[in-house]
This record gives structure tokens, sequence and C-alpha cells, in this order.
């Protein structure tokens, strides 16, 4: 029997992404999903003769029966790429979950990622893992930091910035998640202690070794929630993003 995968989002940005990837495996019965039914399903015509089974959905995770409408497409795993997710609340997971299914987010929302222990009882009752923040941010910033922090005897401080060409296609749901906390102050883990910070502020200019100078400020992420209690982080811990042209930063 095929394992079936429900992408919301399933044509967006992101989404798309893993589709096109998992549309390459057998084996596999695979829900791209989204609000737009016409947007999904030229999507799945693009896929062309998949490996997998792909089949679009017309589902809006915000309508009042969107709970049956999930459980009726009987996922096995749930992947929800449809932000942004600051502010939103668990009700996604919470479907998933209540149906079954194993969830996965991609959320970059810093109360998002690290509240989603409040589902950790409610997983292992059901036998399925939920887990949020499976991008960049901090799934791929914490492997780092893991396979690195073996060689240190202690961490004092934890410096992360991203470096994205102006090329790179950004969705509305990213643009909205940047806009969130542009000049909102935060909370930031520095000189051993909490101080308040503000988005896209702090301007500093970091040196990369393939792309040169680029000016970089403040962002509000999951890692500067996470870090500071996984890695015992005696000192600070900042993230920052560098925009290809320096003018962008001026103006948020």
């Amino acid at each position: 029997m095929a394992f079936r995968i429900v992408v919301l989002g399933g044509y967006g940005n992101f989404g798309g992404r893993i589709c096109r990837s998992l549309a390459t495996e057998k084996e596999i019965w695979l829900g791209v999903a989204g609000r737009d039914a016409a947007r999904a399903a030229g999507f799945v015509r693009e896929l062309g003769a998949a490996a997998a089974v792909c089949e679009p959905i017309r589902i809006d995770h915000h309508a009042r029966d969107f709970s049956a409408a999930l459980a009726a497409r009987r996922p096995d795993l749930v992947i929800h790429t449809s932000g942004p997710f600051q502010g939103q609340s668990y009700h996604v997971a919470e479907a998933a979950l209540a149906a079954g299914s194993h969830y996965i987010d991609l959320a970059d929302g810093r109360a998002f990622v690290a509240g989603i222990g409040a589902l950790d009882a409610f997983a292992r009752s059901r036998g399925v893992l939920v887990t949020s923040g499976a991008s960049t941010l901090p799934a791929v910033s914490s492997a780092v930091i893991d396979r690195l922090a073996g060689g240190f005897e202690r961490l004092e401080r934890v410096e992360i910035s991203i470096a994205p060409g102006q090329a790179v296609p950004r969705g509305k749901a990213t643009l909205e998640s940047i806009l969130s906390y542009c000049g909102r102050p935060f909370a930031e883990w520095k000189h051993g202690r909490w101080k308040k910070v503000f988005g896209w502020q702090g301007l500093r200019r970091i040196h990369y070794v393939d792309l040169g100078w680029r000016y970089a400020a403040r962002c509000d992420v999951p890692d500067l929630e996470l870090f500071p209690a996984r890695y015992s982080i005696l000192d600070s811990v900042r993230f920052d993003a560098s925009l290809e042209l320096g003018a962008e930063h001026f103006v948020l």
C-alpha cells in the first residue's frame, strides 16, 4: 500500500520543491494541497509522468471543516509549508495527529517552533511524530552546531547569518514572515542574560569568503530561543540576515 503524504501549500515556493522531490519516489501517494484548486491541478500536470501517484487537493487549513477534510484523505504524513507561522496556532498539527498522521512543518516562527513540545503527549498517545522547524532554521543550523560542539570544551558564543542571493525566489509567506518582526522588539541572549533588541536593527558588516562584504541585521528566529538551553551557551546567541543589495537593509 502506498505511503500517503499530503503537502499543504504544495504548489508554493517551498512546498513545490518538496513535491517535486517526492514525486520521483515510488510507493508514494502525494496530495498537492492548497486553497486554489486550479493551481494545484496545474502543478500536478507540470509534474508529468511522476513515479508517485499525484493528486491535486483543494483544502483550506483556515476552514471550519479542515480537520474532517484532512482526515478524509487518510494521510500517513502531513507536511505543512503554508506560512507565515508567526501568530499561527497548532490547529494543523492537531488535525494531523487526530487523523493518526505524522506531522512536519517548515515553520520559522520563534514562538511556534519553541512551543511545539506542547503536542508531545498527544503525538505519543497516537504513536506518531510531531516536529517543527524542519528547515534552514533551526534544523540545519542545529545540525551544524551539534556536529561542531563535540570539539569544544564549552560554547561561549554562537553567531549565525544567512546570505541569500537576490535572485532566490521569495514567496508571499516568506516576505510576511520577514516583515512581521521588522522594527519590533524581541529577546536575545547576550552577555549571559536576555536583552531586548529590535528586528532588522543592529546593522553591521560581515565578510563571506565567496561573497565579500555584506551588510547584516538581526532577525527573530527559533534558534535564539532554543540554543541557549540546548547548548548551555554562556555568553550570547545572535542571528543575522545579509541581503545581497545593501540598499534593502537601509530600507528595512
